[in-house]
């Protein structure tokens, strides 16, 4: 099975598009980093036990790694988790793309693999294109919030500290509003008792100092 990704992440590399990528076996991805920030295509994948076919999930995934490298003393992640988490990230039900392809050496092996190469490429370079700058971010995560058009996550806590690193990076005249209205936000999770909000809430004023220090 594992030559059979192999084939398939070397067949979608001939695609232009990942000129500049690499198939990282480890964790079945494709991937480019520079020092500035990570894209990659996580080809997710298991066999059927009602065939034996593989089927693969693609994962789209930027990291900026400006909004994730100051945290890394304060996460209570693996530091080799912290480094390969990622700022944003799409399966493709996410997009209203298909989501899973069923491949079998046996039946539309072809067909399927052409399929599964064309949308990988194109949601891919769709999915890079559209967050391609910080700015889009911005507009993306934390401009509908303030506009009242969408809601700030309601679990996890490792999106407070990325949005406010970003806000404070491309919109420091809107940082202030940015963190009122976030810290009001975790105030309410912490008080409903979100576990990954405890896990920071005692020192988030002391990891908010730092990041204004760094920013």
């Amino acid at each position: 099975m594992s030559e059979f990704i192999d084939k398939i992440a070397n067949y979608i590399l001939e695609d232009e598009i990942f000129a500049d990528f690499k198939f990282r076996k480890k964790d079945c991805c494709l991937i480019k980093k520079t020092p500035e920030k990570t894209l990659k295509v996580k080809l997710k994948n298991w066999s059927s036990h009602e065939d034996n076919a593989l089927i693969i999930m693609p994962i789209y995934s930027v990291r900026f790694n400006v909004l994730h490298k100051w945290f890394e003393k304060f996460s209570k992640k693996s530091i080799s988790d912290q480094r390969d988490n990622y700022t944003i990230g799409f399966d493709g039900e996410m997009l209203g793309k298909y989501n899973e392809y069923r491949l079998s050496p046996e039946k539309d092996f072809d067909s399927v693999i052409n399929t599964l190469k064309e949308d990988v490429t194109s949601t891919a370079k769709s999915v890079f294109t559209k967050y391609a700058r910080l700015d889009d971010l911005y507009e993306s995560l934390i401009l509908p919030v303030l506009n009242e058009q969408a809601e700030f996550p309601d679990i996890g806590a490792d999106w407070i500290f990325k949005y406010l690193a970003l806000a404070k990076l491309t919109h420091p005249t809107s940082y202030t509003n940015v963190k009122q209205t976030i810290l009001q936000h975790t105030h309410k999770m912490h008080d409903r008792g979100e576990p990954n909000i405890s896990l920071y809430y005692d020192n988030i004023h002391l990891i908010l100092e730092s990041l204004e220090n760094e920013f």
